[in-house]
């Protein structure tokens, strides 16, 4: 696999991935675990992030990342604070974005669409 280079700060890109990595296990029955799943396109990597302890509502889920929603202080990841509203507005700044995305019964992923560098891009 050949190195993938992302449009964006390293330092800030990797500090948002380790929250979103943090948000996976904090909606995960196995907190030690988070099972990552990624594609990569002409100038898109997705990187999907698999829960199965998703107690929210599709609604809930589409508001998370707002800064106003009071979700993320009822929800299991609520010691996570404000992190995953920083994390979101840090890939969207570098053209990408992130959804929280509500599967069948207790089940969904997270997924961070990021943008890579066109010089590098195929």
């Amino acid at each position: 696999m050949e190195p993938i280079f992302l449009q964006g700060d390293p330092a800030l890109l990797k500090k948002a991935m380790e929250t979103l990595i943090l948000l996976a296990t904090a909606f995960s029955r196995d907190k030690h675990k988070a099972r990552i799943t990624g594609a990569v396109e002409s100038l898109l990597v997705c990187v999907r992030l698999a829960v199965d302890d998703l107690s929210l509502t599709e609604e809930q889920t589409a508001d998370f990342f707002e800064i106003e929603s009071s979700v993320r202080g009822s929800s299991t990841a609520q010691m996570l604070g404000l992190a995953p509203v920083v994390a979101d507005k840090i890939i969207a700044a570098f053209g990408g974005k992130i959804c929280l995305i509500k599967g069948a019964g207790r089940t969904g992923f997270l997924e961070a669409i990021l943008m890579r560098e066109q010089g590098h891009a195929e």
